[in-house]
């Protein structure tokens, strides 16, 4: 997958924000309150290092922790003048960075497939800030678990991999992927999963 704008989260450089950047700051809370503006870089009364940030919820203003901060990349790619035609694709390498892209990089109107949905937990998530998600899930066991844990949220039971026109079915429609393939496949796979 050649065409497209491959990034790895959290960045490994520190992040540098632009008056008006999309950002979300990472709250306690799994409801959509995180999203907000990059208005300047600030210190605290101790010259700790802040970030003024604006919600969209409310238009109130806060100084967050920088650590708290994660660019809502699809619109700093576009604020960067860069090609959003391109598939953006996001590599992250533990859960803890998965939820929190789960929560930050999708919005009101995305329709969400998120495949090797496991017990639905992030399935779940993703199902608070778009508005579609279905979970893909290759075990039964975990397709059964989800159901019963998430009864209000869709999933099913398909290997991606073998299932190519199930799969290209599901994707109508469709604007927004989250793999989660927990480090039980190798890279050929994975290649193989992003080619849909």
């Amino acid at each position: 997958m050649s065409d497209a704008t491959f990034l790895l989260f959290p960045s490994p450089q520190p992040m540098k924000f632009a008056e008006g950047d999309a950002v979300y700051v990472w709250l306690r809370s799994e409801r959509d309150t995180g999203r907000a503006r990059f208005l300047q870089y600030a210190s605290d009364r101790h010259g700790e290092a802040r970030v003024q940030v604006q919600f969209l919820c409310n238009d109130t203003t806060c100084h967050a922790n920088p650590s708290r901060v994660i660019p809502v990349y699809l619109e700093s790619l576009r604020h960067a003048e860069l090609n959003t035609q391109l598939p953006l694709v996001l590599v992250t390498a533990d859960t803890m960075s998965y939820r929190k892209l789960a929560r930050s990089q999708t919005n009101r109107s995305d329709r969400v497939v998120e495949i090797g949905s496991s017990y639905g937990i992030c399935t779940d998530i993703l199902s608070q800030h778009c508005d579609s998600v279905m979970g893909l899930e290759i075990s039964a066991s975990l397709f059964v678990e989800s159901q019963r844990r998430f009864p209000s949220l869709r999933f099913e039971c398909v290997d991606v991999l073998s299932n190519s026109e199930r799969v290209r079915t599901i994707m109508v429609n469709v604007n927004k992927v989250f793999v989660d393939i927990g480090g039980n496949r190798d890279a050929q796979s994975v290649i193989k999963i992003l080619h849909f």
